[in-house]
């Protein structure tokens, strides 16, 4: 079964000096590899990793530099005999490409998963169909939306750069229940399409050639490697698979690449695999012609059922898998609204740099809205410092309103990132410029996308866009800097929409026996994050004696009280510095009753309606005991009550003190303070459905005091009314 055909890496040297002119760019010398890959035919080149092609970048190694790094996992170190990420739980479930070449794609979420778990961020299992969909020309039928996009759908094959593409473009992720992994990919409409979702975010890519061609991993190179496990917790890294003539069986499979004694000399690396640890134990009797002990424990992408659930073993003496080693790092749940991006694809060949030098990409904006700027991306090179600008007002020639974002030390060849904790507002178009400063007698490498290759015909490239520099004054447009090709630097930018100061509202309260509904008025904040709280007079709080319901779909908020409150009461909403509140009016509930005798402080009144009365202020306050605490009387519509003759009926409230009270006439269902006809006529009507009744005046209305309303209580009325009975308790 084919896994893959190829993994395009095109390595290109650009000899820059101190005039920046065409006859300047040359190509570097070619590896003895890439000679080997170009006498290949077509067929045969599809069935292989395209090697590197520069036979002096990347390879010049400084021999007195440190591969340790500060980081631990578990206090592992690169002098333990043996690591195993496993074991730290930080290595996702084996994972299965067949029946197409997406190695490269399996291999590189399997080390976001993993940086992801390390660094505590979650559990994640990534969509590689997304992943491959997000990059490919020629998969839609329609041909929509294919600018930018790198893999071709009739290939079989990737390269290292393919996912770093896809993470620092801002394409999103799904989750692999979203898109699942299917036996069969073909073309679809683009309108099937799923955009991704903005779930996770990396920092850093790390890319490495730890190795000169034709030889296998040194002992520092192995080092490197183990620190590299250490710092990211799995290495993506490709090898030569020849599992006819490679593998020895013994419980486990053991490998070891291009044992030239069996293999072509000119075999070169055609399948991507996830380091996830080491042994150095493992004896190079292991495998047919290791020189040495130990070997890398490898995550496949075959399935779990192969080899020894998935995994196996890389003999040290694997002559490709030092060609090329990739990392992702700094794996958040950090996200941003927009992503900008210079180039349509990590680059796929570099500048090799010397001294200083300037790159610059002008971005327009996406929307009419303000944006914070919030992060800067970059490629970088080792042996070098680098330093990030903004410009807004796009001028290259006068660096003195540049606005400086951060500055670092670059530790890898590949990506770094800047975030910008202080909001810078972007109102319109702006520029990144990144500053490259070289060690003195150095020379560093950058990733840079240039349309030398037939995969790269397709990408767009704009003159007025991007421009690199070697003083940061005088600019040389990348879009027409040769007649042979164009070329893009990598810069990106993050920011975040700036929204309208978020509002707050509380409106329309209204109030049904001991419960309260209002209308909830809010924008541009996050509803859950709304506090509520009661206050009663005096800025009283008075929550706790109710159970607070907002409905965020509804915006609607319900306040139930535990009936041993009332009064003017406000409804308090905050949000950070916002505050809102409502005011409203809740009344405990009591009964007004002929003959009845009890005492205010038990929240009753003692007051007698004789039959052919009516109850008046002056009948209320002379039978009441207020223990010296002033009361006010408001009738049904809420107008303060002073004269004295004036008629109070049900639905009337008495304002004592903190509390407020709701008076019921048993039998005035009306309202009005009277016992007549009128009120039969009201508790007939609502029996029927043809009214509707308030609390108080369903209270009113029972008088059979059954606890609902029939006709035992129309036959009380008609006996009150004849004089034959009074109402009681």
């Amino acid at each position: 079964m084919k896994y893959i055909k190829r993994l395009l890496i095109l390595v290109l040297l650009l000899s820059i000096n101190n005039v920046y002119a065409e006859e300047n760019l040359k190509l570097c010398t070619p590896t003895k590899d890439y000679k080997n890959y170009s006498n290949l035919s077509e067929d045969e080149k599809n069935k292989v990793i395209e090697p590197i092609y520069c036979s002096d970048v990347m390879t010049k190694k400084d021999k007195s530099s440190s591969y340790g790094f500060s980081f631990r996992i578990k206090s592992a170190s690169i002098n333990d005999t043996s690591y195993d990420a496993r074991e730290d739980n930080i290595v996702t479930p084996v994972k299965n490409q067949n029946p197409l070449g997406t190695c490269w794609a399996f291999s590189a979420i399997g080390a976001v998963e993993t940086n992801a778990l390390k660094n505590n961020v979650g559990t994640y299992d990534f969509s590689e169909s997304h992943m491959v969909y997000s990059l490919v020309s020629g998969a839609f039928t329609d041909y929509a939306g294919q600018n930018g996009r790198y893999f071709t759908f009739d290939m079989d094959g990737g390269t290292l750069m393919y996912a770093p593409s896809y993470y620092f473009n801002g394409y999103g992720q799904l989750l692999e229940e979203e898109m699942p992994y299917s036996t069969n990919h073909e073309t679809i409409h683009s309108s099937n399409y799923v955009s991704g979702r903005k779930i996770i975010s990396l920092k850093e890519f790390g890319y490495d050639n730890l190795t000169d061609s034709s030889a296998s991993c040194s002992n520092d190179y192995i080092s490197s490697i183990k620190s590299k496990l250490i710092k990211y917790g799995s290495v993506q890294a490709t090898i030569y698979m020849d599992q006819l003539n490679n593998f020895k069986d013994e419980g486990e499979n053991y490998y070891l690449a291009k044992n030239t004694a069996e293999t072509d000399e000119d075999d070169l690396p055609n399948h991507g695999i996830l380091i996830v640890g080491w042994d150095d134990s493992i004896s190079k009797n292991r495998f047919n012609g290791a020189t040495r002990n130990g070997a890398w424990i490898v995550k496949n992408s075959w399935g779990s059922t192969w080899s020894s659930d998935g995994y196996f073993y890389v003999s040290y003496d694997d002559e490709f898998i030092c060609n090329g080693v990739a990392t992702f790092g700094g794996v958040s749940t950090t996200t941003f609204d927009n992503s900008y991006k210079a180039a349509d694809l990590v680059g796929n060949l570099y500048f090799t740099l010397e001294n200083k030098m300037y790159f610059s990409t002008r971005f327009t904006k996406q929307s009419d809205k303000n944006e914070l700027l919030k992060r800067v991306s970059f490629s970088t090179g080792k042996y070098s410092s680098y330093k990030a600008y903004l410009s807004t007002d796009n001028n290259l020639n006068d660096s003195t309103n540049w606005i400086e974002l951060g500055s670092g030390t670059s530790t890898q060849f590949g990506i770094e990132s800047i975030d910008i904790p202080t909001d810078i507002t972007i109102e319109d178009d702006y520029t990144i410029i990144v500053e490259h400063t070289i060690e003195e007698g150095k020379q560093t490498s950058v990733l840079t996308m240039c349309d030398i290759s037939d995969d790269a015909t397709h990408l767009d490239y704009s003159t007025g866009v991007n421009y690199a520099s070697f003083d940061g004054t005088t600019w040389t447009d990348f879009g027409i800097v040769n007649n042979m090709y164009h070329c893009e630097p990598n810069i990106w930018a993050y920011t975040n929409d700036v929204l309208p100061d978020p509002t707050l509202n509380i409106t329309n309260p209204v109030v049904v026996r001991n419960k309260a509904t209002f209308d909830l008025l809010y924008e541009n904040l996050i509803p859950e994050n709304i506090v509520y709280s009661v206050e009663a007079r005096d800025n009283e709080v008075v929550t706790d004696h109710f159970t607070i319901t907002p409905n965020y779909t509804t915006n609607k908020l319900v306040l139930e009280s535990d009936n041993t409150v009332s009064g003017p009461l406000a409804v308090v909403a905050t949000y950070n510095d916002l505050r809102a509140s409502q005011v409203f009016r809740l009344t405990i509930s009591i009964t007004v009753e002929d003959d009845t005798n009890m005492d205010f402080e038990d929240l009753n009144l003692n007051v007698a309606v004789p039959k052919d009365t009516t109850l008046n202020l002056k009948a209320l306050t002379d039978n009441i005991n207020n223990n010296n605490v002033e009361i006010e009387v408001y009738n049904s519509s809420g107008t303060k009550v002073e004269e004295d003759d004036a008629v109070l009926g049900t639905g009337s409230t008495i304002v004592a003190g903190t509390e407020e009270y709701t008076i019921i006439v048993v039998g005035d269902s009306t309202g009005d303070g009277a016992i007549n006809s009128a009120d039969l006529l009201k508790m007939v009507r609502h029996l029927k459905g043809t009214t509707t009744l308030t609390e108080a005046q369903r209270k009113a209305a029972d008088c059979a005091k059954n606890g609902t309303i029939d006709s035992a209580d129309l036959l009380k009325v008609v006996r009150y009314l004849k004089g034959t009975t009074t109402f009681g308790v």
